[in-house]
């Protein structure tokens, strides 16, 4: 007999057991579930496609998914930032999260009362499809029907994409690195003659292309031949 309750007293207790481990897996995976579908107060408005979310006392940066707006410096980018302010600003909004992009932003999708506002910026005319990053058909679609309507940035025939923008940037950075380098080159050669070793072409100081030829050195007032620009 007390062998009997004993097999029964073990098996109650491994019924509750697995019970709580049950419980407890139900637990991790609904917090799990809300970690990834975050509902909180946007705090602040960076551009057209980044906000702050904050949850708790936690906050969230969020890149807006799927879409590109205007940079603050290009043409309707200011608009851009105003529109998704005037959205989303001091009010509760769930984001649908589904990643990091490589500035560690939270990647996702902003639901207003059910509303996504990622693809009504797209519809208002103020944000690209980013097609690069994503195949979102509806957003393929909504920004096809801006351009038609000319709404938002499409009211501008000559509307550049923000990718090509910040290329633009970028080559401008780095010419502009390019001159500064050159001209330092330049400033630091001694004497008042320069000639390019390739060329045979002399420069005086005041000449444009005086140092700035990759082979080269400092030389006399006979050497080479005479630069045509300056004179030699």
């Amino acid at each position: 007999m007390c062998r009997f309750k004993e097999l029964g007293l073990l098996w109650l207790l491994v019924l509750v057991l697995a019970g709580c481990q049950q419980a407890d897996q139900a637990e991790e995976s609904k917090t799990d579930s809300s970690t990834q579908t975050p509902t909180g107060e946007i705090v602040g408005v960076h551009d057209g496609d980044t906000c702050t979310m904050l949850v708790g006392k936690e906050q969230y940066k969020i890149r807006l998914e799927g879409i590109d707006t205007p940079e603050l410096d290009q043409p309707f980018g200011q608009a851009a930032k105003q529109a998704l302010s005037n959205y989303v600003f001091g009010k509760q909004v769930t984001v649908q999260l589904s990643g990091q992009d490589r500035y560690q932003r939270h990647l996702g999708t902003l639901l207003l009362n059910g509303q996504n506002i990622n693809l009504q910026l797209v519809k208002d005319g103020w944000a690209w499809h980013y097609k690069e990053y994503s195949s979102d058909q509806a957003l393929a679609q909504a920004e096809s029907s801006a351009r038609t309507a000319g709404r938002g940035l499409w009211e501008a025939a000559d509307a550049m994409a923000p990718w090509q923008w910040r290329r633009k940037d970028t080559k401008k950075s780095s010419a502009a690195a390019s001159s500064a380098s050159t001209a330092s080159q330049a400033a630091s050669v001694g004497g008042e003659y320069w000639i390019n070793s390739a060329s045979g072409i002399r420069h005086n100081r005041d000449c444009k292309h005086f140092g700035r030829s990759k082979q080269g050195r400092s030389c006399g007032p006979e050497d080479g031949r005479a630069c045509k620009v300056c004179g030699g």
